[in-house]
């Protein structure tokens, strides 16, 4: 869990989602299929993997009650600072919700936990717990790192890097990773995995998104568009995102459902 502190000490997650053009898709998409299926009657939303708060902060900003919560005490102390809207902000794990009761709200979001809990068992503790604070009928949402992205990055840098033992490193990275799904602090999932989670809990599958598509190598090129070429770029992101094997193939995914 340590490692996860040192990485986020170093990573700018306030600015992730506005950096450039490609994250910035991500977070429009995102954006897209949570107002499509919460709808526009105000709920009472936990985003309990909330980062810096930009999902959270939205969703209020549409009339919802939110309460945010992050592991990282920077992320904390930031929205605490600066997301001025939310109901309620505190500091603590997606694994220990017991500062909610039961049936507490009526959408949750676990946006990002299981790109790091690369133990089954926490992965298991970390939807039971979102579950049992989300009324019968909720929605609950959460987003994951797929495999492929993970290879994916290895590979982009092996084949950029000029120096052939880097190279062959980051080959040999590749075929742990593919064989543990692990690579540093991430864990990459695959579409059984996502819809296994997803059926040992009876949920009512909505959808099953893409919300980054596999373009990480071309985020220069897609920043060079006109803004005309952008928007087409974002429309064509947009209506494909719910396509199942637009989401077999992207790098991150968002599956949203229903407690039944």
């Amino acid at each position: 869990m340590s490692d996860i502190y040192s990485y986020y000490e170093q990573y700018d997650e306030r600015t992730r989602l506005t950096r450039d053009r490609l994250h910035r898709s991500e977070y429009l998409v995102t954006m897209h299929l949570l107002n499509k299926y919460l709808g526009d009657k105000p709920l009472k939303i936990l985003d309990c993997c909330a980062g810096c708060g930009i999902y959270a902060e939205a969703l209020a900003e549409r009339g919802h009650i939110v309460t945010a919560g992050d592991l990282i005490p920077g992320h904390v102390a930031y929205m605490k600072e600066c997301c001025t809207g939310l109901a309620e902000i505190y500091e603590g794990s997606v694994c220990d919700l017991s500062r909610f009761a039961d049936r507490s709200f009526d959408a949750v979001l676990n946006f990002g936990a299981l790109y790091h809990l690369q133990d089954p068992a926490e992965r298991e503790l970390a939807v039971r717990e979102c579950l049992r604070v989300l009324k019968a009928g909720g929605i609950f949402a959460y987003t994951y790192q797929t495999l492929g992205a993970m290879l994916l990055g290895s590979y982009w840098e092996a084949v950029r890097s000029p120096e052939a033992e880097r190279r062959a490193a980051l080959y040999r990275e590749m075929e742990e990773s593919r064989m543990t799904h692990c690579r540093g602090i991430f864990y990459g999932m695959v579409p059984e995995e996502i819809r296994l989670l997803a059926d040992e809990h009876d949920l009512i599958r909505l959808t099953d998104a893409n919300t980054y598509p596999v373009f990480y190598p071309f985020f220069r090129e897609i920043d060079a568009m006109s803004e005309e070429e952008y928007a087409r770029w974002l429309e064509g992101c947009i209506l494909t995102c719910e396509d199942e094997n637009a989401a077999r193939n992207c790098m991150h995914g968002l599956w949203i459902g229903q407690k039944s």
